[in-house]
């Protein structure tokens, strides 16, 4: 049997695996060398003048895929991902075509007394994932004990996981107790089960919802679609359930985290000291100031003015004049006489008398008080924990004539991880507007949600901080006002999708989508929705 290999990336089976038992007691044979080789034919076509194949040339080409030791389960894989990759490389000829590239057989050899070689590509099926081969070999007939240091997998996958569990983890039976005096039997009961869901958007898919005449489209919307209809698009998505489950397989052996070397008769002691300290501080402060200040200031003012004024005068005058003249002549005698008087006189009384009485009262009162109260809490709380054990342990080596070494392994608990699809259900995407976490209000309101949700919890403080900034800047959260329970409309959505196969949804196939709206005054309406 041949397997005509392909000239693409896909290759054949991914790997090689080969059971190894005991004919007699069918137990598994461990520590037994195997080489694996592969034979290839590889077909060159010639031609002719006439465009016909003149010749086709064969060639016989032989690939080693290393040499392994089988495990304490008989188990050995070999990794065909080398081999696909020369066979693209014999595949590919100069002049740009290709040639055919055959397995025509893959050899295994075992170590032995007698070298035998088994034909894995006559016993085991190439269409599947794994060329898987059981084979049972005489103990006398092979060499065991001689592969410490070889590895049994190539490359390790999760195939090797499904074929031979026991390969990555040593049964407890195995390891506990002398003679299998101590028996325990591994759980295979899952010990942590999760349910993931992943949402996945289907390309060029969309729907278009119509909200209808009494109902108005989100806020940030066009308002309509390109026919003019109240729609708009959503995208359309997938909601794939799935289920993860940890499975304990049993316990391995790591890396060497300690070696003890011990001359013939050398004797030591060990000492192992675990020290453990575990230091919890909090601190709390709490401060209260209260700053009380009245001051009161009254001023009253008076001003009383009287004038007092009194005039009297009096006055009188008089004036009396008279004259009297007389003249005579006598010949040349003459004479004149004149007599003239007067007489005036004034009296005048005058009393001025003035009294201005003036009065001011000024009065003013000032009274304040000053009251601070501050009160501080400061509570430290301080708890240490220390332990330490120490342990002594006596490691002595009686023989006389040989060295010995001791190695410690660290313990790995191996689980086997299990993923499964569940359920793929159809989604719509609605837009929804996010609150604005810059706000401080809206972190006051969104406290309940947004607290549970923190990654880390030491991060908690920071609300208290935000409410009594809050408090500082006099914000006041709006209250949500309750509905009234006579407005409240219930719409119900059903949802019926007419669609092929999920998985070929990049094939454009035609896919129909029916909306149906129910409205509470029992009016229906049905939208079909075709994905372009």
């Amino acid at each position: 049997m041949d397997i005509a290999l392909s000239t693409d990336d896909t290759g054949g089976p991914a790997r090689c695996c080969v059971f190894l038992s005991d004919n007699r007691t069918g137990g598994p044979v461990s520590g037994a060398l195997a080489f694996l080789e592969a034979q290839l034919t590889v077909t060159e076509e010639g031609s002719g003048g006439d465009g016909v194949n003149a010749a086709r040339a064969r060639n016989t080409v032989r690939i080693p895929l290393g040499l392994l030791g089988s495990d304490h389960a008989g188990y050995l894989s070999w990794d065909l991902a080398p081999l696909w990759r020369q066979v693209l490389q014999l595949a590919e000829r100069p002049d740009g075509s290709t040639a055919e590239v055959r397995l025509t057989h893959v050899w295994l050899y075992l170590g032995g007394p007698l070298q035998s070689a088994v034909d894995v590509l006559a016993e085991a099926d190439e269409r599947a994932q794994a060329l898987v081969l059981r084979l049972g070999v005489d103990r006398g007939g092979v060499f065991t004990g001689s592969a410490n240091g070889f590895p049994a997998m190539q490359s390790p996958s999760l195939l090797d996981w499904y074929l031979s569990p026991a390969s990555f983890a040593y049964v407890p039976a195995e390891l506990i107790g002398q003679d299998g005096c101590e028996t325990l039997l591994p759980s295979n009961v899952a010990t942590q089960q999760y349910q993931v869901h992943q949402i996945v958007t289907v390309p060029h898919l969309l729907a278009s919802l119509d909200y209808g005449a009494q109902y108005a489209a989100p806020a940030g919307d066009d308002g309509g679609t390109s026919d003019g209809s109240s729609g708009f698009s959503v995208p359309i998505a997938l909601v794939i359930s799935y289920d993860v489950t940890w499975i304990p397989v049993g316990h391995g052996l790591g890396q060497v985290t300690y070696s003890l070397p011990l001359a013939p008769g050398e004797q030591v002691q060990l000492a192992v000291v675990d020290w453990s300290r575990t230091s919890a501080d909090s601190r709390l402060e709490d401060i209260a100031l209260t700053d009380d200040l009245e001051h009161a200031l009254t001023r009253d003012r008076t001003v009383d003015e009287v004038v007092k004024g009194a005039v009297n005068e009096w006055q009188r005058g008089g004036s009396v004049m008279a004259g009297a003249a007389g003249a005579a002549s006598m010949g040349m005698f003459g004479g004149s006489a004149a007599i003239g008087g007067g007489y005036a006189t004034t009296t005048g009384d005058r009393s001025v008398s003035a009294d201005t009485v003036q009065n001011l009262h000024d009065q003013i009162r000032q009274h304040s008080t000053s009251v601070r109260d501050m009160r501080s809490t400061v509570v430290v709380q301080s708890r240490q924990t220390e332990n330490s054990t120490a342990q002594t342990r006596t490691v002595r080596n009686h023989n006389h004539a040989h060295a010995m070494t001791l190695l410690y392994y660290e313990v790995l608990r191996h689980f086997r991880v299990l993923v499964e699809r569940g359920t793929v259900r159809p989604a719509v995407l609605l837009p929804a507007a996010s609150p604005n976490l810059d706000d401080e209000l809206v972190i006051v309101r969104y406290r309940r949600l947004l607290q549970a949700g923190l990654l880390d919890p030491q991060l908690a403080g920071g609300f208290d901080a935000v409410e009594k900034y809050a408090a500082w800047q006099e914000l006041q959260p709006e209250v949500p006002v309750p509905p009234d329970p006579g407005s409240v409309e219930f719409i119900l959505f059903q949802f019926r999708f007419t669609i092929g196969d999920l998985s070929s949804f990049q094939d454009r196939v035609p896919t129909t989508v029916t909306l149906t709206q129910r409205a509470p005054d029992g009016g229906q309406k049905v939208t079909n929705l075709v994905r372009p």
